[in-house]
Formats: structure tokens, sequence, C-alpha cells
């Protein structure tokens, strides 16, 4: 096997007789020759090689150094914790250590080495090499393995009970600080920009193939925000038994539709409301709650409707009684669809009744079958 140098030698330093110039080795170069074996994951240390004169001499001997890692030439914060090699074989001032400064140490910032020394038969403190040694690439060539390990098309797998992927960005300003943005050009159907995906048959209670949540305690901020620049939709929903869409709000509005010029919910099939409706006019809100509905033959006959119904025909006026309720045409909000055409339908009231009247379009009493609804403020 061949010796592979990354960098050539740093600069010489010296301090009180004792000089070192160093250089750093990553690795030796495989002999392909042999059997192709599984290869072990790249460490975090790297081999440290220098030379050492003492007196302006090589010297021959053991020696304790002391290795320390910081941000910046002079003062700045130490990375990692100090790494110490004592009774390292100097051979004609040349020596060889390992040094490992964690995972973290190089991330693809500068960094610089200060290096203390001693006698090896020595037990005191260390006598320092400035200036400090400007590290140069090999070490940082660790990082490439995150960088490596990141090539697209990028696919991984982990059995973890937290996060298999956690990113945060941490900036407070700028509309495209985003913690992650995926982007598609593809004019094929089905096609997302990012796609999260549960695959158990069975999962747990509220499990979400994606999910947003917004932090903020205010008006401001939403925890999921679907934009379309057509006529498609912003967000949409399926489910082949349960809801599309669900909506909850201890307080607000679970579900909030709001257009300028078309409708703002457009519901095709039924409609089930359980709670109270209402319509605001200006900014005072008013509730109706709807309390009967049916349909009625052209004979006064209720065909289908809610059980607290009667229907009858009093020449061509209806009477609609609803259990319960004495009806008088100011207190109440009925809705009428004839279904014979062309009718012009009114309302009223008589004996706590509903009354529809319909004439033709010359203005003639007539009579038709009738879709109603009577809402109740």
């Amino acid at each position: 096997m061949r010796r592979i140098w990354l960098l050539g030698v740093v600069a010489l330093v010296a301090v009180g007789g004792l000089a070192a110039s160093l250089a750093v080795v990553l690795g030796d170069e495989p002999d392909h020759s042999g059997t192709v074996t599984a290869a072990a994951a790249l460490g975090n240390g790297f081999t440290y090689q220098g030379r050492l004169t003492d007196g302006g001499s090589p010297p021959t001997g053991t020696y304790d150094f002391e290795f320390k890692l910081f941000d910046s030439l002079t003062g700045g914060i130490q990375v990692g914790v100090a790494q110490t090699a004592n009774d390292v074989v100097v051979t004609a001032g040349l020596f060889t250590t390992q040094l490992d400064f964690g995972a973290a140490a190089f991330a693809g910032d500068a960094r610089w080495i200060e290096i203390g020394v001693r006698a090896g038969t020595s037990t005191g403190g260390y006598q320092q090499l400035l200036p400090r040694q400007p590290i140069t690439p090999a070490p940082h060539s660790l990082f490439a393995k995150l960088a490596a390990a990141l090539a697209l098309p990028f696919a991984g797998s982990v059995n973890s009970t937290g996060n298999a992927l956690a990113i945060s960005n941490s900036s407070l300003t700028g509309s495209g600080a985003s913690a992650i943005r995926g982007e598609t050009d593809s004019t094929a159907g089905n096609v997302s920009a990012i796609i999260g995906h549960i695959t158990s048959p069975a999962p747990g209670g509220f499990s979400a193939g994606v999910r947003g949540t917004n932090d903020g305690t205010g008006g401001n901020g939403i925890g999921v925000f679907g934009e379309q620049a057509g006529s498609g939709w912003g967000v949409y929903g399926t489910s082949p038994s349960g809801r599309g869409v669900y909506g909850f709000s201890a307080s607000g509005a679970g579900v909030y539709g709001a257009s300028s010029t078309g409708n703002a919910g457009v519901f095709v099939g039924d409609v089930q409301v359980s709670g109270k409706i209402s319509k605001t006019y200006g900014s005072t809100p008013s509730q109706a709650i709807p309390i009967a509905f049916g349909y009625v033959d052209a004979s006064g006959a209720l065909i289908s409707g809610t059980s607290n119904v009667t229907t009858s025909l009093v020449g061509t006026t209806y009477r609609i009684a609803i259990a319960g309720e004495a009806y008088f045409f100011a207190n109440y909000a009925p809705s009428v669809t004839p279904v014979d055409s062309p009718r012009i339908a009114s309302t009223g009231s008589v004996s706590n009744q509903l009354t529809v009247s319909f004439v033709d379009l010359a203005g003639a009493p007539a009579t038709s079958r009738f879709y109603f609804v009577v809402y109740k403020p």
C-alpha cells in the first residue's frame, strides 16, 4: 500500500527551542489487487503526522503532546475536547498520532489547532507551540461524508422512535425562511412536491400523513396553507368513507370559506348541520335554525319531510302545521321552491300555521308541488 498525502507540510512553528512541522494524513489507499471486502463506515478520527525539533535538532525519544482545536487563530472558542497523546515515539524528529475531535468538529468552518509538547518522562505542563496552525482540507473532508450521503436522488431508511429527519431554520426574518421546500416541474398527474405517507394499515389516532402546526397565539399564522394559481383546488381532501376535510376550533371557525365573486362553499350531496346556521348582516350575526322541511304534492299531501309536519290544501292555499310551534310569519324564515313551473310562491300565516300560495305568470291562483324549509331565528 502507498500513503496518500492530501496536504503538504504545515508551516514550521517554534517556541523555546522546541519546534514542530505538521502534516495531516486522512488514511491509506487500499491495494485493490486482493479480495473485495465490505467497506467499514468512515469514522471521525484522522492521522496527524509531524516533525519535531528540540534545540534545533530532530530528536529521537518519547514525547507527550496535547492538541486543542479552536475556531480562530487567536482567542476564540475551543471546539471539542482536548486530545492528549502520551509517550509518542519520535524518530529523527518524525511522529504520528491519531486525533478525534468528534463528529461535529468539522462542518465546513475554519479551524486552527494549538499544540503543546513536553518530554515523555515529564508530568508537568505543556510548552505551547505558537502560533496556532490552520487545519487544511483533509480533516474537513469528513464533512464530505454527509454531503455524499445527501447526493440526489437520495433514499434512506432508519428504525427510530424519533424523527428520521429533523431540519430547523432559526432565522427570525425573511419571507423565504422555510425549513423545507419541495419543488417539481413535472406535468404528469398525481405528482407532489412533498409527500407524507403513513404506511401502517392500522395507524394511531390523529396520525397524519402531513401535519402543519403553527405556534402563533394571535390571529396571524396558518397551520396548513394551500394555494393554486388557476381554477383548481388550494386544498383537496378525499376519503372513501370518512371525512375528506375536517376542521375543528374550540371557539372560532373550524372551516372557513370566502370568495370575492363566487361561492364561499359548494356542497354536492346531502348537507347535515348539527348546530346553528347564521348569516351576518353588517357586523351582527343573525342565527337561524332549520326546524322543519318537506316535499308537498300538488294535492297538499306530504310526500316526505320531518316528522313534526302536517300539511293540507284549503282551496288553493297550502297550510303547514309544525308541532310545538305557534307559527307567525314575522317570527320565522321559510324557503319555498316550486317544482311545477312557471309558478310564483308567497307565504304567510293563519291559525298558527304556515301558508303557501302560488300564482302563474298571469297572476291566476294555481297549485304546485314544492319543497320547503322553515328556519327559526
